[in-house]
């Protein structure tokens, strides 16, 4: 029952980080975690470099995995 509880609370944790990334970022995040795309088809796609598409990929990154250590904290001092 738990783990059930806790994997709501990290999709809705992912859906609050989607909503907070800035609409340019998040598309970034989506086209390559969700579609599967590669930077290279990200930057053709959206007519931005590969290495802005790297960047605002690392950023994202850095920001849900900030995210979840906090959660992961949170939770174990349950």
């Amino acid at each position: 029952a738990d783990g059930k509880i806790i994997e709501n609370e990290l999709q809705v944790l992912f859906e609050k980080f989607l909503l907070l990334l800035p609409e340019s970022r998040r598309k970034i995040f989506v086209m390559h975690y969700l579609e599967e795309l590669s930077s290279r088809e990200i930057s053709d796609k959206l007519g931005i470099s590969q290495k802005t598409v790297q960047n605002q990929m690392k950023t994202a990154e850095n920001q849900l995995r900030n995210m979840l250590a906090r959660f992961l904290s949170t939770l174990l001092t349950l």
